[in-house]
């Protein structure tokens, strides 16, 4: 009896739990209904208690009693893909992001842990686009995504004939992935291309790569990112197109299979481009040379990333020969009839002779591309230093400044004299003059404003500069100061100005992340678009993470009191305000920041110019009533917090002054009794 008792009061319970979390959830549902009224604000002194206010903030008064009651009414009406939609439409508060276009709603499949590696094993090709659904500003990609989804639903571009699905992916949700899968999903929003290039027919499995797209979120780049990674490789028939191609100065109009019904042009960011480069390859005889042709096609499938590239073969026997008539030399070795041309700027070739050449294809490819003289550090020339992963020599120069503008000239011609002679002991050179690139030289260690300067750059990022404070006039002395600083570098008698990576890794407290659970993680690359959203003021803690360093004990003290006011915010439901961390240690001081007080807490309000206007939390303690009180006073978007709320937090702060103040004096009379 008792036993069969137990069991019906169990049965009671969970009939309970499950009526319960129903009415929970329906109350999560009117909660967001009803966020317009939340982030209007509550005004001060109008409650009673705590629970008056939270039912105030919920709107489960019972003035709205109707008016929630209607809202439950149309939420049971709609269907659950409506209220999905609904729900989604309501997030999209991103300056960038379209009510009509909410996060993560473009698409043709959403992948899950159920259907991710069947989706994969089907489809040959596909484009993914990965989010996390906490991220507010991911939703600005869903307008050029929707562009290209909408052509790939027409088959206006296909692969080999076949429509190319789009998938979505949240990583919020919680899967197992590969670290292949873990690497190419680093960072939100990001959007990759797979592409199959192996069938294995005993176990039935592909090995797919996924691609990145790291350019701009411009519907045709990304476009012609797709043809590249699906077609790396031009089949050039004729001479006409054969020269068409070589004319760098003009965008090549292609007919690959995914253009074969419109070809759609890069246009003017093709003209912008500070680099275009053309590869051809002639293969007198592909049968003879086949491992070569696919090494070539190996490299040309590395090469996908750089926009400035585009890469052709030919096999023709008769063309071959032609061009090796017309060219001779400038193409081909004396005794060969194979070979590959890369042509940099109009009329300046190099060629890899297939039979004698024995570094890898796509690295002459990379390094080929760069001058031996130096390059203007650009975009381009950026992606090609990364992909070749060698060391760097950077020269700073103004040739547009009244003060500098001499000086710069002559340095950057001692560049140019310099760098040819170590152009193949893996070092490449550049001279930066844009405003965007001379904004950089803080995180190279160069402290001064005056120009030129010039700084040697490792792969791993260490830096070594030098102020060129020599005699400018003299062109020998210039060259001998930048010959000694490279030989130094190059001998390893240069001291290191901060530890390398491998010793940052060593030394870095991974604790301090899980004492920031409730913050938001920003690396360099995306400080920028998050501090300057218009719609948040950004809190942003910058602290250390190296136990190494002297601050970082106070980093991690302060650590978890800024987590605590995260999470006190997010529980009041100011929405206006998001907290992020920005670890100096791995990511490296910025110019946003360029403040060696570390741990520090900033605020970037919410309008233009959100940098300049900066403001810093100077309070030696972070709690709640003076955070409020600071952002009260200092924030771009307005909000209220209950009387009642603020009054326990001021009293909470007194509380704890007061026993501070108790135990400091304690610490004080037991230190002056110990001297008596």
């Amino acid at each position: 009896m008792r036993f069969s008792r137990l069991i019906y009061l169990s049965i009671l319970l969970t009939v309970g739990l499950i009526t319960l979390s129903q009415v929970y959830c329906e109350d999560e549902v009117n909660i967001d209904l009803d966020r317009n009224e939340l982030e209007q604000g509550i005004p001060e002194g109008e409650f009673n208690s705590m629970d008056d206010a939270i039912s105030k903030m919920t709107g489960r008064n019972e003035a709205n009693h109707d008016e929630l009651e209607q809202q439950q009414q149309e939420q049971k009406e709609l269907t659950p893909e409506e209220r999905q939609k609904h729900l989604q439409q309501k997030k999209a508060r991103d300056r960038n992001c379209s009510p009509d276009l909410p996060h993560l709603s473009v698409g043709d499949v959403n992948l899950t842990a159920k259907n991710f590696e069947k989706f994969k094993q089907e489809n040959e090709v596909f484009l993914l686009g990965i989010s996390d659904n906490q991220c507010d500003h991911c939703c600005f990609t869903e307008g050029m995504l929707d562009a290209v989804h909408s052509g790939m639903q027409t088959k206006l571009h296909t692969y080999n004939g076949k429509r190319i699905k789009v998938a979505r992916l949240d990583l919020f949700q919680k899967m197992k992935l590969s670290q292949k899968e873990r690497d190419a999903f680093e960072t939100v929003p990001r959007m990759l291309v797979y592409k199959q290039h192996q069938l294995i027919i005993l176990i039935r499995l592909r090995n797919g790569e996924y691609y990145p797209y790291e350019s701009y979120y411009i519907k045709n780049l990304f476009l012609h990112f797709i043809n590249r990674v699906l077609y790396p490789v031009l089949n050039l028939k004729t001479t006409e197109q054969i020269d068409l191609f070589l004319d760098s100065a003009k965008e090549y109009v292609e007919h690959s299979k995914f253009y074969q019904n419109k070809y759609e042009p890069m246009g003017d960011f093709y003209y912008r481009m500070g680099k275009r480069v053309r590869v051809l390859a002639l293969f007198n005889d592909k049968k003879e040379y086949s491992n070569e042709y696919k090494l070539f096609q190996k490299a040309a499938q590395s090469l996908v990333r750089r926009d400035d590239l585009r890469i052709a073969v030919v096999t023709n026997k008769t063309l071959v020969q032609h061009y090796k008539q017309k060219f001779g030399v400038k193409w081909f070795d004396e005794y060969s009839l194979n070979t590959i041309v890369l042509e940099r700027e109009p009329g300046v070739y190099h060629f890899y002779d297939i039979e004698k050449e024995s570094d890898d294809i796509a690295y002459w490819i990379n390094k080929m591309s760069l001058s031996k003289l130096g390059d203007e550090l650009n975009r381009e020339t950026e992606v090609i230093s990364k992909m070749l992963n060698e060391a760097q020599g950077i020269m700073f120069i103004n040739r547009g400044n009244a003060n500098y503008g001499a000086d710069s000239k002559v340095a950057k011609d001692a560049l140019q004299r310099v760098a040819p002679v170590y152009f193949q002991n893996r070092i490449n050179f550049f001279y930066a003059e844009r405003q965007e690139q001379l904004e950089k030289r803080t995180r190279l260690g160069i402290m001064w404003d005056k120009v030129p300067s010039f700084v040697m750059v490792t792969p791993k990022q260490n830096y070594f500069p030098i102020d060129m404070e020599v005699n400018l006039g003299d062109a020998s002395i210039v060259d001998k100061v930048l010959q000694e600083h490279i030989e130094d570098f190059m001998k390893g008698r240069l001291k290191v100005p901060d530890q390398t990576y491998d010793q940052a890794s060593d030394s870095r407290d991974y604790e301090i992340l899980d004492r920031l659970s409730n913050v938001r993680s920003v690396n360099k690359r995306s400080f920028v678009n998050t501090v300057t959203n218009p719609d948040h003021d950004i809190l942003v803690f910058v602290y250390t993470s190296d136990m190494q360093s002297p601050n970082w004990k106070k980093s991690t003290q302060r650590a978890y009191d800024f987590d605590l006011i995260a999470l006190q915010l997010r529980e009041l439901k100011i929405k206006s305000v998001v907290c992020a961390g920005y670890d100096v240690n791995v990511e490296g001081m910025i110019a946003e920041i360029d403040d060696p007080n570390v741990p520090a807490i900033y605020l970037y309000p919410a309008k233009e110019h959100s940098v300049e206007n900066r403001v810093t939390y100077n309070k030696k303690t972070v709690d709640l009533s003076s955070v409020i009180q600071f952002l009260q006073q200092y924030a771009e978007k307005k909000f209220k917090v209950p009387k009642d709320v603020m009054d326990a937090a001021l009293k909470q702060k007194k509380d704890k002054n007061t026993s501070t103040k108790q135990v400091t004096g304690k610490s004080k009379d037991s230190k002056k009794k110990t001297e008596l």
